[in-house]
Formats: C-alpha cells, sequence, structure tokens
C-alpha cells in the first residue's frame, strides 16, 4: 500500500533494516491517520486546538479539559502501563505510582 511512498509517483520508503513486528504494527497505525491527509503546495500549514478551532488554544481550555477528564482506572491503564515500548523501570515507576 505505502510501499512506494505516497502512491503514485510518491517517494519511496527507504528503511535501514528490516522492520520489527511492532514497528510494522506503529506503521500501519499511522498510515490509517495520514489516509485523509491531503498535501497541497501553495497552502500554509497551521496549528489547530481540536477542542476550541475557533478560539485556539488558551490556558483555562486546556485547564477545564484535564480537569473534566474521565478517569482511567488502573486496569484500563494495564495496557499502556506495561507496553513492550515503554522501559521496564518507566513501567514499574507508573504501576508503583497508580497503586499509592
Amino acid at each position: 500500500m505505502f510501499d512506494s511512498g505516497w502512491g503514485a509517483d510518491g517517494e519511496a520508503w527507504v528503511w535501514r533494516r528490516r522492520l520489527r513486528a511492532w514497528e510494522e504494527e506503529s506503521l500501519r497505525e499511522c498510515q490509517l491517520l495520514l489516509l485523509d491527509i491531503s498535501l497541497q503546495d501553495q497552502t500554509l500549514d497551521r496549528w489547530q486546538w481540536r477542542p476550541d478551532p475557533d478560539a485556539g488554544y488558551t490556558v483555562a481550555g486546556g485547564y477545564q479539559i484535564l480537569t473534566h477528564q474521565v478517569y482511567v482506572t488502573l486496569h484500563d491503564a494495564e495496557n499502556l502501563i506495561w507496553h513492550p515500548q515503554v522501559p521496564l523501570k518507566v513501567s514499574i515507576f507508573a504501576w508503583r505510582l497508580l497503586r499509592d
């Protein structure tokens, strides 16, 4: 699908080594995120704060998101804490932090 870059006439992806299974999965996830993005030569890029695209980012808006967030249980967070890409000492620290 993306073997030859972004498609027809795209630049090719060149890897220095064979990708590991988790890297291939990450690549597939990135490809799915990028499928609907259309790059245009004569258009300026800009950042957009999704919670309030009109007003943009404000400290008050960021605070409101953080304070009104749905809390995740330890059981739900285990997949993130014990993810293979997370260093073991970070996983243990996060686990101990959430247990206290």
